[in-house]
């Protein structure tokens, strides 16, 4: 994965970057394309962190859809968690940076980034617990299983993290 470079994009043209970026991880997901997936992802997340909270919204959708694509194919466990981690690095990245949108408030975003933060550390933490042997995987489920209560509690259920936890439970059995 390349490193990020800061880049100046008017607001318009960032959105539609992210866009493309989410497009092009899902079908990265959808060939198995561990890197490609990572490299969308993560450019989409950090655009999409910067744009507010709409966009931010719909990248976390995208990437748990692609996440889902990549968690059903062969080593796909492996894939999520790498993507996880990768993903709470982006949420950090841009913290530091504080690149929010000037029009919203800083403590709004920074809920933003501790919801994103907090859906990629559980599609990192589903990855690795579904890829220990089943009988060891009972702890890290329940704590993946806790946060994504909490945060369909926090979201109204926008992402639907509880349902689909249950779904990447049956991937690898």
């Amino acid at each position: 994965m390349d490193e990020t470079e800061p880049v100046a994009l008017c607001a318009t043209d960032a959105a539609i970057l992210m866009e493309r970026e989410l497009r092009q991880a899902g079908a990265a997901a959808a060939a198995g394309d561990v890197e490609g997936v990572l490299d969308g992802d993560v450019r989409a997340l950090g655009l999409a962190l910067q744009l507010g909270p709409g966009a931010a919204g719909q990248a976390l959708r995208a990437i748990l859809d692609g996440a889902a694509a990549l968690g059903r194919q062969p080593q796909g466990e492996e894939a999520l968690a790498a993507l996880g981690p990768a993903l709470v690095d982006v949420v950090e990245r841009v913290r530091e940076s504080e690149g929010w949108p000037g029009r919203l408030s800083a403590a709004a975003m920074e809920a933003w980034a501790s919801v994103a933060e907090d859906v990629a550390a559980t599609i990192g933490q589903v990855g690795l617990a579904l890829s220990l042997p089943a009988e060891r995987r009972t702890g890290l489920l329940d704590g993946a299983r806790r946060r994504a209560g909490l945060l369909d509690e926090a979201t109204g259920g926008g992402f639907g993290l509880k349902a689909w936890l249950e779904e990447a439970e049956r991937w690898n059995v």
